[in-house]
């Protein structure tokens, strides 16, 4: 006789990680020189699961999660995206940072730490940015902090103000 198999904690957080990494566009089908153009018709632009339908049994596979491997998945999944040194930032983050720094506004951050795994949320005042890093006031540390910008998760300009101090020096944040 068969024995029944039944998904594990283990196996249900393995395809929680897997489909956030997909439906995020993290995961995909790489194929060599054209494939995915070959045919041009309808089955040029084919997906084996719609991102739709991915984020739906994502839904669904969260409730199924005990606590600890929900969060466990959940960190897999930070580190898989936004741990990796040589990730360049998404142009999103990039363009409402400098919208924010050009209107000298307030933006509220989410920023993956590396050190605790987790996403911390915090307003910042952008004063100077270069390709890797943003530099400027976090209103949770009361100082100015640098931050890495390719582990900034989400960026949103808020109806807030704010001035450079005249001694701020970018060249001592920015080398």
């Amino acid at each position: 006789m068969r024995k029944k198999k039944e998904l594990e904690q283990n196996d249900i957080a393995l395809m929680h990680t897997l489909l956030r990494l997909y439906a995020d566009g993290q995961l995909a089908a790489k194929g060599y020189h054209g494939e995915d153009n070959y045919y041009g018709d309808e089955t040029s632009g084919f997906e084996p699961v719609s991102r739709k339908d991915a984020k739906k049994l994502l839904g669904k596979l969260k409730l199924l999660l005990a606590k600890n491997s929900l969060q466990k998945s959940e960190k897999t999944f930070l580190f898989a995206k936004y741990g990796d040194w040589n990730r360049v930032p998404d142009d999103d983050v990039i363009n409402k940072i400098e919208k924010a720094m050009n209107n000298k506004r307030v933006v509220y951050m989410e920023y993956f730490s590396p050190d605790s795994g987790r996403l911390s949320k915090r307003n910042f005042s952008p004063y100077a940015k270069n390709y890797r890093y943003v530099v400027g006031f976090c209103h949770v540390r009361k100082d100015i902090r640098k931050f890495r910008m390719s582990r900034i998760v989400n960026v949103k300009v808020v109806d807030e103000k704010f001035d450079i101090p005249s001694d701020f020096d970018k060249k001592s944040f920015l080398r």
